[in-house]
């Protein structure tokens, strides 16, 4: 269905988004100094949830990649919504529902309406964190509103109209 350009912009989203996320991981797995002070029972803990809050749009991309990867291999082509179908009536169409898997798409409609409200709970444990690890909270926003940006591109601009499937 959708066009070569469509394509490659959708899945050069992907590999940004894939690539940021293992950067983001590699940042997660790093050993770091212990804690002296009043973060000290904050540290491990605090942490992870930081990265996982600030990692979860890269998340969502990524998800959401594998759900039309999925849907391809299941019916042999792209998926599609009937809203952009100009083939003849005549013709079959092989499609696909996306609740016909319905764990990956229940994942995906909570990572929707989870992300916008995460953009808080980064700033504030970025903050927290400041005095544990210097520049951190740069790096946890940065990592947030990268996956927010391409999250916001696979909405907005749609290439290959995968989010009208999902949705539709």
């Amino acid at each position: 269905m959708g066009s070569p350009l469509a394509l490659a912009s959708f899945w050069t989203i992907v590999i940004v988004a894939s690539v940021a996320l293992a950067w983001g991981v590699r940042l997660a797995v790093r050993r770091t100094p212990p804690t002296s002070g009043a973060f000290q029972g904050f540290g491990s803990f605090g942490r992870a949830l930081a990265q996982l809050a600030a990692l979860m749009p890269l998340m969502w991309v990524v998800a959401f990649a594998l759900l039309v990867l999925r849907a391809r291999l299941e019916i042999g082509e792209w998926p599609h919504s009937l809203a952009f179908d100009v083939r003849p009536l005549l013709t079959p169409v092989a499609i696909i529902d996306p609740k016909a898997m319905p764990l990956h798409h229940a994942l995906l409609w909570l990572g929707v309406m989870v992300t916008p409200y995460l953009a808080v709970a980064v700033l504030i444990l970025g903050l927290a964190l400041r005095a544990w690890r210097p520049g951190l909270e740069r790096t946890l926003c940065g990592l947030y509103f990268t996956g927010f940006a391409l999250m916001a591109l696979v909405f907005f601009a749609d290439p290959g109209h995968y989010f009208d499937w999902f949705v539709d």
